[in-house]
C-alpha cells in the first residue's frame, strides 16, 4: 500500500512539474506558429538554463546519454529533470520542423524518446497513462524514418514492459537484422521469449502474441548460430 501511495505521489509531482511549464511551452508554441522562431528559441533557451543549466547548443551537440549524465547527480537518471529535458527537446524539434529543418528535428525527437524510455526503465514510479502517451506521441513522430539500432533496443524493452508483446517482437527482429544477427541480441531475444513462456495465456493474448507464436519464435531463434 505504501509503495502504491508513493508511486501516485511521484506521478502527481512529475505531472504537476510539466503543468508548471505549460505556460512557457504555450508561449514557445505560439511564437513558433507565428514564425517568430528566434523569439521562441530565446524563451526555450532561458527555460533550459533555469531548470537544467543547459542551453540550446547543448541539445544539438550532446548525445542523449551525455545530456542525462549532466543533469543527473548519480548513476540513475534524475526522472524529474529528464522529463523536463525530453519535453524541451520535443519543443525545439518542433521549431526546427516548422523551419523545414527535418534532419535536426528528427535528431532531437530521437533524443527525447530515448530519454523518456531510459527514465521509465530506470524508474517504474513514473509509469502512468500520461507518461505512456508522451512516449507514443514521439514514437509516431519518428517512425516515418529509419530508427537507429540503439533506439530499437530501447523500444524493444519499452514494449515488453508495457505488455505490447507483438510490437516488442516486431522491433526485436528489426533490431536483430540491423545488428547483423548479433549473438548478444539473439540471446536477449531468447530470454524475452522464455519470460513470455512463464506468463499466462490470457496475458499473452492481451499482448497480441499467443503462446503458439511465442514457441515458434523461440524455436526459430534457438536455431540461429551463437
Amino acid at each position: 500500500m505504501f509503495l502504491e501511495v508513493k508511486k501516485m505521489v511521484k506521478n502527481d509531482y512529475v505531472m504537476r512539474m510539466i503543468e508548471q511549464l505549460s505556460a512557457v511551452i504555450g508561449q514557445i508554441i505560439g511564437l513558433k506558429n507565428q514564425k517568430k522562431f528566434k523569439e521562441s528559441q530565446e524563451i526555450l533557451n532561458t527555460t533550459l538554463k533555469r531548470y537544467l543549466g543547459l542551453n540550446l547548443q547543448s541539445l544539438d551537440i550532446l548525445s542523449y546519454k551525455d545530456l542525462i549524465r549532466i543533469i543527473s547527480a548519480g548513476e540513475k537518471p534524475d526522472s524529474e529533470k529528464c522529463i523536463i529535458l525530453a519535453e524541451l527537446l520535443k519543443q525545439e524539434s518542433g521549431i526546427y520542423e516548422a523551419q523545414g529543418n527535418y534532419i535536426n528535428a528528427y535528431s532531437l525527437q530521437l533524443k527525447s524518446l530515448n530519454i523518456l524510455i531510459e527514465v521509465l526503465l530506470a524508474d517504474a514510479d513514473v509509469y502512468s497513462e500520461q507518461y505512456l502517451d508522451k512516449i507514443n506521441e514521439i514514437i509516431n513522430l519518428v517512425k516515418v524514418y529509419e530508427i537507429p539500432s540503439n533506439t530499437k533496443g530501447l523500444l524493444f524493452q519499452f514494449y515488453e514492459l508495457t505488455g505490447s508483446y507483438d510490437k516488442a517482437e516486431d522491433v526485436f527482429f528489426e533490431w536483430l537484422e540491423s545488428e547483423k544477427n548479433s549473438k548478444d541480441i539473439i540471446n536477449k531475444g531468447i530470454a524475452f521469449y522464455k519470460r513470455l513462456m512463464n506468463k499466462g495465456e490470457e496475458e499473452l493474448i492481451e499482448g497480441n502474441l499467443p503462446v503458439n507464436e511465442v514457441v515458434e519464435s523461440l524455436n526459430k531463434l534457438q536455431e540461429y548460430p551463437r
